[in-house]
């Protein structure tokens, strides 16, 4: 038995929100995953002056088994650690074993 999971993105540049289509009840938040990693970035860029630097952070989501992992991408302006977008990667077709274990570290909500 395969199921597939939903995800959210945000495009906060053109305020848009999209969903890939699930067959179930789980939904990886990626703002939320992107806002919590953001102080990575953190910092002005030298030489930059007062221009915007965005910076791509991509946070893997590791699978159980070895299988491919899920990639939340960010794009950050590291000169005020804003999000500029949010999404997640299609990730592969998931087992219940593998949304079991999304459940249970919380990236379903």
């Amino acid at each position: 038995m395969s199921i597939a999971v939903s995800f959210a993105a945000c495009d906060l540049a053109g305020n848009e929100t999209s969903t890939i289509p699930a067959q179930n009840e789980c939904q990886i938040d990626a703002l939320r995953r992107c806002i919590e990693m953001r102080k990575t970035y953190s910092g002005s860029p030298a030489g930059q002056g007062n221009a915007s630097v965005i910076r791509e952070l991509i946070i893997p989501i590791a699978m159980p088994h070895g299988e491919p992992n899920i990639d939340i991408h960010c794009g950050i302006d590291i000169r005020d650690e804003s999000i500029t977008y949010a999404r997640v990667a299609q990730a592969p077709t998931l087992t219940t074993d593998d949304l079991i274990s999304l459940r249970a570290r919380g990236y379903c909500s």
